[in-house]
């Protein structure tokens, strides 16, 4: 998207964006996944990572995606799924 010769984003869920917002985005999943994938190299266990606090603050209207998410993240990044 951010190759992409546009100004205006209509995205599936929330307000109109530009790339500034994709950019935001993308800077927040990068440092969710460098957190979890630290936690998961320590030994964290699914339970551990989904509650840590220590991932970057995001949207409060995300609410129960963010554990659905992160459970899904844990499986996939950990291959224990």
């Amino acid at each position: 998207m951010l190759q992409m010769d546009i100004d205006t984003i209509i995205p599936g869920h929330g307000p109109l964006c530009d790339k500034a917002e994709v950019e935001t985005q993308l800077a927040w999943f990068e440092a969710a996944r460098d957190e979890m994938k630290a936690l998961i190299a320590s030994g964290a266990s699914m339970e551990e990572a989904v509650g840590h606090d220590g991932y970057p603050a995001f949207y409060d209207s995300i609410g129960d995606r963010r554990e659905r998410s992160l459970r899904h993240k844990y499986q996939v990044w950990s291959k224990k799924g």
